[in-house]
Parts: structure tokens; C-alpha cells; sequence
């Protein structure tokens, strides 16, 4: 069983729908739908029915609640603007798709344990947490828990890390990677042999450039997609 893991889609419609093109048999996705991008609602309607398995995370939570997203400094005033033109097209039955999202989920999908997590156990929402991380630290934030397999966002940035009690993957950013490269970020799960391939895709910018631009979102923001980095 192929499973499509996903996370920080931010909105970024084109490059969701590219992502999606990949051959898979369902998705896991670890948050952040929301935030950032123009097209958080028709994102939805792609994800709703395709979910495995599927978590909230910090913008999702703060768009569903109307409260922060508790983001890096930088970036705070940014996803406030965006939160504000995102609530106008927001329909109910999309705020109770955010809001039905459960904070941390765990499965077994083919034999196989999965848990996802938007940020970390210790802090599902808010916590960064990177590749440098020590093995202690790891452990730290993911207490008590053994797995195949620990799914997390946030960072937007991908990586693998082994531990004695499960392997933590982060698939990097669908929407809005932070690593230098524009491209989709996300992984494939093959169930039969329990292997992670991390995959990057192109998709039409120019798309996303003109719905930003339509709907009046900060020009900052296409920078930083183009770029993929701060």
C-alpha cells in the first residue's frame, strides 16, 4: 500500500493538485491546510475525501477558533492578514473540517503503526523541531511512545531520523517549503517494506502567483514560495 505523506499546504492549490496526481492509496496529512495561500477552501474539498489519516495543526487550529497561530515572529503579522481574507470564503462545513481534526492520531494501515503529529507529542501544534535534534531530544518530545513510524510538519523542512523506538519523518512542505527549493515537498510509505521515499514536484507557479495576486495576499509570501526560504 502506497500512502501519500503530506504536510503545510498552505493554501497552495496548485501545488496540492500536483501532489495529489502521485500514484497513492490514500493520504496521511499532518496539518496546515490552512494559512498563508489563497485556496485553503478548495483544498479541502480535494482532502476531504481522499484522508487516511489526518491531524490539525497550528493554522488550522487558529483559523477554526480565531485565535493565534502562535507562528515565529516574522511571520506573525503575515498569517494574520491572510487569516482575516481566508475567514471570507470560508464556508461552515470547512471550519468543522479544520476544527473535527484531531491534534494527534495514532493506526496501524497494513500491519504497519503510524502516528502523526502536526509539530511534536510534547507540544502537537506549536513546538519546531528540526533534524539536528540530539536522540535525547527526540525522546523528549516524543515521550513514551513505540512505533514504525512518527509523521510530523511545522518545520517545513524534510528529513528522517532513526531511534530505537520508532522513525521520525518529516515530509517537508507541500505548499511552502523553507529548505531552498520551491518545489512540493512530501513522501511516499510503502507499506509492503515499510520504506520512506522523499519526493520533490514542479507545478505552475504562475497559477498560484495570479490567485495571490487576485486576492490580494502580501507580495512577501510569493517571495518566499518562489524562493523556499524566508
Amino acid at each position: 500500500m502506497k500512502l501519500l505523506v503530506i504536510s503545510d499546504v498552505h493554501g497552495n492549490l496548485p501545488a496540492l493538485k500536483r501532489v495529489l496526481e502521485e500514484d497513492n492509496d490514500g493520504v496521511v496529512f499532518l496539518g496546515d491546510i490552512a494559512g498563508y495561500g489563497p485556496d485553503v477552501p478548495e483544498c479541502i474539498d480535494l482532502l476531504r475525501d481522499s484522508l487516511i489519516l489526518g491531524v490539525r495543526g497550528n493554522h488550522d487550529h487558529a483559523l477554526s477558533s480565531f485565535s493565534s497561530p502562535g507562528c515565529m515572529k516574522e511571520m506573525e503579522k503575515l498569517a494574520e492578514i491572510t487569516h482575516e481574507l481566508t475567514l471570507l470564503r470560508m464556508s461552515d462545513s470547512d471550519m468543522e473540517f479544520l476544527s473535527s481534526l484531531p491534534v494527534a492520531r495514532g493506526m496501524k494501515i497494513e500491519g504497519v503503526t503510524v502516528y502523526g503529529v502536526h509539530a511534536t507529542f510534547r507540544n502537537p501544534l506549536y513546538e519546531y523541531f528540526d533534524s539536528d535534534s540530539s536522540d535525547e531530544e527526540i525522546e523528549d518530545a516524543f515521550p513514551q511512545i513505540i512505533s514504525d513510524f512518527i509523521f510530523c510538519g511545522h518545520s517545513h523542512i524534510p528529513f528522517l531520523r532513526e531511534t530505537p523506538f520508532f522513525t521520525l519523518v518529516n515530509p517537508g512542505s507541500v505548499g511552502h517549503p523553507r529548505d531552498g527549493d520551491w518545489r512540493a515537498s512530501f513522501c511516499i510509505l510503502e507499506t509492503s517494506d515499510n520504506s520512506i521515499e522523499f519526493k520533490r514536484v514542479e507545478y505552475p507557479f504562475e497559477e498560484f502567483e495570479r490567485r495571490m495576486k487576485e486576492e490580494e495576499f502580501p507580495e512577501r509570501l510569493i517571495e518566499i514560495v518562489r524562493k523556499g526560504h524566508l
